[in-house]
């Protein structure tokens, strides 16, 4: 789990393959980042120092790269 900057959101990355942001206000899910595969292994995510985008690694050897208010998928990174 990783706290948003602003301390009022917490970031959930969970073994089901889903990335959650947290409204710790409300306590209600507010936002899912979806792509990232993570069944087994101990995977990362993250947020920028902007708050700007999610990060996170996956099963797959990718690195995806979201937008942390619409959670649109913006970068997948493919290791060569």
């Amino acid at each position: 789990m990783i706290l948003h900057p602003n301390g009022r959101r917490l970031l959930i990355h969970s073994k089901d393959n889903t990335i959650r942001m947290l409204d710790l206000r409300m306590m209600s899910i507010t936002q899912r980042y979806v792509g990232a595969l993570n069944f087994r292994e101990l995977v990362h995510s993250d947020i920028s120092p902007c708050a700007t985008f999610v990060f996170s690694g996956s099963e797959d050897g990718c690195a995806y790269v979201w937008n942390t208010d619409t959670g649109d998928q913006v970068r997948i990174y493919m290791y060569v």
